[in-house]
């Protein structure tokens, strides 16, 4: 069976924010197993959302307007997909203004 572009696309819908809504609780998990000091990776994990959040936003709107010319764009995954920016953001705010520096 071919797999067609539109379910490649759907999936992706899930898919992304899934990863991206996982990326803060695995930086906790990491942290706890790993050998850097918790500070450090911290501020390294959110160095990265530096440049992963602008390649998340143009990725989710890319997908949000493909939905909508399509006519499969619904509210639960909207939402879901809001969330899925929102919650990096918050965790890169938190890194960015240093809160709980160890200084």
């Amino acid at each position: 069976k071919g797999v067609t572009e539109q379910s490649k696309h759907e999936r992706l819908n899930w898919v992304l924010p899934s990863l991206a809504l996982g990326y803060v609780p695995f930086v906790f998990l990491l942290s706890f197993a790993s050998p850097v000091d918790n500070y450090s990776l911290t501020m390294l994990s959110g160095v990265a959302l530096l440049a992963l959040l602008p390649i998340h936003t143009v990725i989710l709107i890319w997908l949000t307007r493909q939905r909508i010319k399509n006519g499969t764009n619904t509210i639960g995954l909207t939402l879901f997909q809001l969330i899925s920016f929102i919650v990096p953001l918050l965790f890169l705010i938190a890194v960015l203004s240093f809160n709980g520096s160890p200084a």
